[in-house]
């Protein structure tokens, strides 16, 4: 009898320790995911603060872009360790080759 009950209790407290292992796992990918999806709204008051217009097939692409740079901008600004914050800019539609390609490369290239 008493050795019945010891082996339901180690049985119960292997429950346990698996539903905790569990639960991290779970809230380790919870933090790992961004903030909040983009939704199509937030692009929409992008293009217009912005001025931005685009073609239906270059719409898609730049949305896309958007996206991933509002989560890098999320990301960043949820690292405690980055000692400045970073926001939503005209440049959000860019890709990073495409900024330093048009904004960074002509700055470069004058010598004044």
């Amino acid at each position: 009898m008493l050795r019945q009950l010891l082996c339901n209790i180690i049985s119960l407290m292997k429950l346990e320790l698996a539903l905790v292992f569990v639960a991290a796992a779970i809230t380790a990918v919870y933090v790992s995911l961004p903030q909040h999806s983009v939704d199509k709204s937030e692009f929409e008051k992008f293009k217009e603060v912005f001025d931005k217009r685009y073609t239906k097939v270059e719409e898609t692409y730049r949305y896309t872009i958007y996206q991933e740079n509002v989560k890098k901008i999320e990301k960043h600004n949820a690292d405690p360790t980055q000692t400045y914050k970073m926001a939503v800019t005209q440049f959000a539609d860019m890709t990073q080759d495409e900024f330093e390609g048009t904004i960074l490369k002509p700055l470069s290239e004058n010598p004044h």
